[in-house]
């Protein structure tokens, strides 16, 4: 026979599992006391890394009339209160505030990032209009091109025809540009 002591209670008992790893506890309600001690040190020990706290730790336990018990634990000048049923342990203490304010950073993060998203979506949108308004520029100025074309075209044309009156028409068109204007005086 296996004959063990158990972990939480020290009460010998006999090995059940036979199978995969040690039975270390000699009932679920130890194995579940002594995860509820583990859970709340690492508690105690993660608040104290990141609040950077080192000091004495002292404790005092109460037993509440609902048959609950309430862990108060001093450490440094923080009060950390654990209320402990039966399987459960409930946290009042600034380690909810502390969880509440990271939900509230990581939602304000994703919102953030959503409109980081959404700008840089507004961006790519406005640069391909560009392009648009740039092609269609460069479609404008080939208009004007084949238009400034086609009338130095139809002089040559005009030229090649009657090149007598086409050189008469241009040489007025020219002294018209050149020639003062003549004011009229009132």
């Amino acid at each position: 026979m296996n004959n063990k002591k158990c972990k939480e209670c020290n009460n010998d008992f006999e090995s059940i599992n036979t199978k995969g790893s040690e039975q270390l506890y000699c009932s679920k309600s130890c194995r579940n006391k002594s995860a509820n001690k583990r859970f709340k040190n690492n508690l105690i020990n993660n608040y104290a890394k990141t609040n950077n706290e080192i000091g004495t730790e002292t404790s005092h336990s109460t037993i509440n009339g609902d048959g609950t018990r309430t862990n108060t634990i001093y450490q440094g000048n923080e009060t950390i209160k654990f209320n402990q049923s039966r399987n459960n342990i409930g946290i009042d203490s600034n380690i909810l505030d502390c969880i509440k304010e990271k939900y509230e950073a990581d939602i304000s993060s994703v919102f953030y990032k959503l409109k980081c998203e959404q700008l840089e979506k507004e961006i790519a949108e406005l640069k391909q209009e560009i392009i648009d308004l740039e092609i269609e520029i460069d479609d404008l100025s080939m208009e004007n091109k084949e238009e400034n074309n086609s009338i130095i075209s139809g002089i040559m044309t005009s030229f090649k025809n009657d090149p007598q009156s086409t050189v008469t028409f241009a040489t007025e068109l020219i002294t018209n540009f050149i020639k003062p204007k003549k004011t009229e005086n009132v």
